[in-house]
């Protein structure tokens, strides 16, 4: 930028970088993603069909917790197939 100075720029830098580490601190993790693709592939290779695996998926991602391990929704998702 003209105008501001080495020291002014490395001030930016320094207060910019906190609040970028402030706004990575409060974005939720995309683990509770992950864990529902990992449980519907494993459906899929299990040999149940696309529509059958994401309405158990969604069947137990209601009766689950937000965070739940792909393990624990294909459990549950099993138990409803």
């Amino acid at each position: 930028m003209s105008g501001v100075g080495r020291k002014t720029a490395e001030r930016l830098a320094l207060e910019l970088a906190d609040k970028v580490e402030d706004l990575a601190a409060a974005v939720p993790s995309e683990e509770p993603v992950a864990s529902g693709v990992a449980a519907l592939e494993a459906l899929r290779a299990l040999g149940y069909s696309q529509l059958e695996s994401e309405a158990a998926i969604r069947t137990a991602r209601r009766e689950l917790e937000a965070d739940a391990s792909a393990e624990e929704m294909i459990r549950v998702a099993l138990q409803h197939l």
